[in-house]
Parts: C-alpha cells; sequence; structure tokens
C-alpha cells in the first residue's frame, strides 16, 4: 500500500529537482499513521479511532474520555525508474537510473491525556514532508540529477477545549526539526574535458524551523461530524558545509539552503450509516506557491 502511495510523490520530487521548480505533492508525506492507510487517510481529521487523529486535528482530542496512545512505524518502498530522453548518442555516461527512490522507514508517536471534561492535552511526534532520490555518480544528467535527501520531524504539542456538546476546538505548536544532503556531479559537458563524477554542489545542513497549528471539529451527533484544520507553513534555513571540487570552484566552505515548508488545510467527514457501515471524506489544501525551488 505504501508503495502504490508513494510512488508518484517520489517521482515529483525527482521532478521538481531537476527541473529546480516543485510541482504537486512533491515531498509530501501522508503517512502519519498506520491506521489511515486502508481508507486512503480519507476523514483523518473527524474519525478519531485512534490517538493519531491528533496529526491532523487537535479538536478531535475531544472524543477521547480515556488516555490513549498510537505509535509505530511505516514503510516505504517506491519504485522509480528514470530515463534521460534525447540524450547525446554514445557519451559513454548512463542515462537511465533504476529505481532512485531510497527506501524509508517513517515512524510516528500519538499520545492524547484528558484533563477534565472541557480540557485536553497531546502530544504528536511525526513527519509531514521528506524525500530521498539517489543516481550514479557518473549520471548523463549528473548536475541535474545526483542525491537529494530531505528528513524532517515535527515535534507537536496541542490543546484542546470541548466548548458544549457540538463544537471543539484545538491548538498547538510545532518545532520542525529539518536535515538535508544535497549532492550534484558534473555529468557530461562535451567542452570541459573533467570527469563526470566531479562532484559540482555538495551542501549538508539542519535546522529548526517553527509554526503553529488550529483545528475545528463540529458533531451533529456521535455518528456525524466534520473537521477543518490548518497547519501553517514554516521557514528553514539548512546551514552546514558547501563544497565544489571541479576545477575553479569555490572548494569548501560554509553554505546555507532556504527552505520554506508548506502550509496545509483539510476539511474532513464522518458519518456512521450502520455499525459495519461509515462514510468519510476529505478535501486537503497545500500552499505550493511557496515553495520555489531547492538551491544550495
Amino acid at each position: 500500500m505504501s508503495k502504490k502511495t508513494l510512488k508518484l510523490s517520489v517521482l515529483a520530487a525527482s521532478i521538481a529537482v531537476v527541473a529546480g521548480q516543485a510541482h504537486s505533492a512533491a515531498f509530501q508525506l501522508a503517512e502519519q499513521n498506520t491506521t489511515g492507510l486502508g481508507r486512503a487517510y480519507a476523514g483523518e481529521g473527524a474519525i478519531g479511532d485512534n490517538a493519531s487523529v491528533l496529526g491532523r486535528n487537535p479538536a478531535a482530542m475531544t472524543l477521547f474520555d480515556r488516555p490513549a496512545l498510537s505509535t509505530g512505524a511505516v514503510y516505504i518502498n517506491p519504485e522509480v525508474d528514470v530515463d534521460v530522453k534525447n540524450a547525446v548518442p554514445n557519451s559513454g555516461l548512463p542515462t537511465s537510473s533504476d529505481d532512485i527512490a531510497d527506501d524509508a522507514v517513517v515512524p510516528f508517536f500519538y499520545y492524547v491525556q484528558p484533563i477534565n471534561e472541557q480540557w485536553f492535552a497531546g502530544l504528536g511526534i511525526f513527519t509531514n514532508y521528506g524525500l530521498s532520490t539517489t543516481f550514479q555518480d557518473n549520471h548523463y544528467a549528473g548536475q541535474a540529477a545526483g542525491k537529494t535527501a530531505l528528513t524532517t520531524v515535527n515535534i507537536n504539542p496541542n490543546v484542546a477545549f470541548k466548548v458544549n456538546e457540538n463544537f471543539s476546538v484545538g491548538g498547538g505548536l510545532n518545532a520542525v526539526y529539518a536535515d538535508a544532503e544535497f549532492v550534484r556531479h558534473f555529468g557530461y559537458f562535451p567542452t570541459q574535458p573533467i570527469p563526470a563524477t566531479t562532484e559540482v554542489k555538495r551542501l549538508e545542513g539542519d535546522d529548526w524551523g517553527y509554526g503553529w497549528n488550529i483545528g475545528l471539529l463540529l458533531e451533529a451527533d456521535e455518528n456525524n461530524r466534520w473537521a477543518l484544520t490548518y497547519r501553517s507553513e514554516i521557514d528553514l534555513t539548512l546551514e552546514g558545509n558547501y563544497s565544489d571540487q571541479q576545477p575553479g570552484g569555490l572548494g569548501s566552505r560554509p553554505g546555507k539552503l532556504d527552505l520554506t515548508l508548506p502550509a496545509i488545510a483539510e476539511l474532513s467527514g464522518f458519518h456512521q450509516i450502520k455499525p459495519d457501515w461509515a462514510v468519510h471524506y476529505g478535501i486537503m489544501w497545500t500552499e505550493w506557491s511557496s515553495f520555489k525551488e531547492l538551491r544550495a
């Protein structure tokens, strides 16, 4: 299931890095829990069947009358093959790459603690964004291919208040740690006798960024409810060591990569039709215009 879910996302990520621009769902991860996999994460902000709802809607903590814990991990095994079209014949360099998207394990942790009948607290540790793609060091399109890896961890404490039997509100703070590795090689350039494997860019850096999230829960009754949530964008400046080993390059020096993790809004609903039948749905909006490019 996770393999199918992420195949297009990671492919979009590799295209975005090659082109220098991000296109829809370039590196967004839906895998914030395991229970939602079977329902394609539809209606996650309103279902509330375990503590992982905290990752989508803090207001849904008011659905719990006792402490709840949800933890685990999702193994992602995407398969993405890439071919370069219109390459110069007989370049001597590989123009195709098999399985460029790296495997990954995405862990998560959620805990909900009712304080009294109206107040609730919770903690989520998960991720909304990440990617990892790796091409051969001597790939034909070395300056557009290479290795790109981004790992983020979101530490998200939340509180919720049950206004009445029909309406709840919740919110929290997000502390996001991000670690990135960005490597490019010279690749094919007929007018320059430089080995294709020569590094032209390498940056390894990390940073902390901070944001906020808010959620609303409307309950018509115990079988019908809707949720509206918003998670703010987070600005990061990944600082570390930058190097350029090609002739005339800058050598090694401090460098940075500016990155904005886009804001997310979601509307979701849940309707229990019969004891063994339910309908749930969701619409998610991601502010991709705030993400411009990955440039070291």
